[in-house]
């Protein structure tokens, strides 16, 4: 079957219409709830740790416009993608600048890129969107996303990341509660990390599907809390494969030898790299 790319083409440039929101306290002691911490920000004008501002800005797509698996069909900026399954390739964020608490923060979502490969009968479209976060004091955030969309088998991993030995590792059970709360502190509605028949019976997966994010936002608070003096400046992951949550996976981590980065990594149940990023520091 072959299919229409070229509004999708056309619309690499656009961009979402600015939204506004106040950085409560609230979500950020929900999450630290979710993950069984101490609560990091909890006053007005508490700094938040980097990677925290994910509770804000959630999707605020309407039922009447939602894919089977649970995500927006289109938006004024963003037209309808004719592919039934979503995957999320990896992430760069930046942290130029700080959220404290009862700022007001101003988002907005650009399309940069989308590109087309694979064949007419099995085409992957690849969808970069950049989002910038503002706040009272400038910049505090910059995020780019690939995310990659097809039909039947998504594209294979490459081969695995040379690695470091761990320094640091936690092994992590991935329960329905944590990702049920997780999805909807960050109201997340893609049914394969909470609706176990829909993940299994229309995605052809073992289970449900452990979110990137949440694998993302867990080694970086590994690397931010083995190195409390350190200042992250970036953080950028690949997604090699999905976790599901029929085992435990396990967070690695290691500094660079010059100090000015860290490796970090998930493994599966199998003992197989899913998730690798890297930190680098500020100072």
């Amino acid at each position: 079957m072959s299919h229409d790319f070229s509004e999708l083409k056309m619309a690499v440039g656009k961009s979402s219409p600015v939204a506004t929101e106040i950085a409560g306290a609230a979500p950020i002691a929900r999450l630290a709830a979710t993950f069984g911490t101490d609560v990091p920000a909890k006053a007005v004008g508490d700094l938040l740790p980097v990677g925290w501002h994910g509770v804000y800005f959630g999707a605020l797509h309407r039922p009447d416009n939602m894919r089977p698996d649970g995500q927006a069909i289109s938006s004024s900026w963003m037209p309808a993608v004719p592919l039934s399954h979503h995957r999320i390739r990896g992430d760069r964020t930046e942290y130029p600048g700080d959220i404290r608490i009862g700022d007001e923060l101003k988002r907005f979502t650009k399309i940069a890129d989308a590109a087309v490969t694979g064949t007419d009968d099995s085409p992957i479209l690849c969808i970069t969107q950049r989002s910038e976060i503002t706040g009272p004091r400038g910049l505090a955030v910059v995020e780019e996303r690939e995310s990659i969309y097809f039909d039947g088998h998504g594209p294979a991993a490459g081969p695995a990341p040379v690695l470091p030995a761990a320094l640091w590792k936690r092994t992590m059970e991935p329960s329905p509660v944590l990702m049920f709360r997780y999805s909807a502190l960050r109201f997340n509605s893609h049914r394969i990390h909470y609706d176990r028949d829909y993940a299994m019976k229309a995605e052809g997966a073992p289970g449900l599907v452990v979110q990137a994010s949440l694998i993302a936002h867990l080694l970086l608070e590994m690397c931010r809390t083995s190195l409390p003096a350190r200042r992250i400046a970036s953080f950028t992951t690949v997604n090699r494969h999905q976790i599901y949550d029929t085992g435990p996976f396990t967070l690695c981590g290691a500094p660079s030898a010059d100090g000015q980065s860290a490796m970090m990594w998930a493994l599966d149940a199998q003992g197989s790299v899913a998730q690798a990023g890297q930190i680098r520091f500020r100072d």
